[in-house]
């Protein structure tokens, strides 16, 4: 049986000392048989990455002269709250990246200030503890997402998610009302594994009967 660890920080204002405690989980993980680590979000919340992303056009896209059609994209100003899935050589795989769709905008705090959403799911990707999902944070207020991967239609050509993931931020008054009923909320509804961390708190698996995992 394959081992998924799951790490957590308190993220501060330095990003020197946030990468060297998620080293230091990793290392841990590793020496322990894990086969997978999944941490919290925010390593460093005044870094972003800026890239063009793709637009949906209000209308059908036009093909142009040698009958292909246009995609449309923008660059924006904007940070893209991303995961990224480390491979064991130390490289990224930028296939696996996901740009978190669902911003958290609620009284002062206001995600879509400084942030922009992803344009879409990406598609579940195999690893040695299942074929993982991922999600971010206030993604785990809404089923919908969870479903698509777990339980994707015929012609997304995706095979379905074993794992989700919810590497997060939870506000403290949210997360002790809502985190673990939500976790187990989605476990349920996809019937299958969910891994999670915030910056504070108990993280634990989460099975597909709603059962915390050790």
């Amino acid at each position: 049986m394959a081992i998924a660890a799951v790490g957590q920080i308190c993220s501060t204002s330095s990003m020197t000392h946030n990468l060297d405690q998620c080293v230091k989980l990793m290392s841990k993980a590793a020496e322990a048989g894990a086969k997978a680590a999944a941490k919290q979000f925010g390593v460093h919340v005044h870094v972003g990455i800026h890239v063009p992303i793709p637009v949906k056009p209000s209308s059908p896209p036009a093909n142009n002269d040698t009958g292909t059609t246009t995609t449309t994209t923008t660059t924006t100003t904007k940070l893209l709250n991303r995961t990224i899935w480390i491979l064991p050589t130390g490289e990224i795989d930028p296939t696996r990246n996901y740009d978190k769709l669902h911003l958290f905008d609620y009284a002062n705090l206001r995600e879509s200030a400084h942030t922009q959403a992803g344009p879409s799911l990406t598609p579940p990707f195999d690893t040695p503890v299942g074929r993982v999902g991922s999600l971010i944070c206030f993604d785990l207020r809404f089923p919908e997402p969870a479903t698509a991967l777990a339980h994707p239609s015929p012609s997304s050509g995706w095979g379905p998610a074993q794992v989700l993931t919810y590497p997060s931020a939870f506000t403290v008054p949210t997360g002790r009302a809502h985190w673990e009923v939500l976790l187990r909320a989605r476990a349920i509804e996809a019937q299958c594994w969910v891994v999670a961390a915030a910056q504070a708190g108990w993280h634990s698996g989460v099975e597909g009967r709603g059962r915390l995992g050790g």
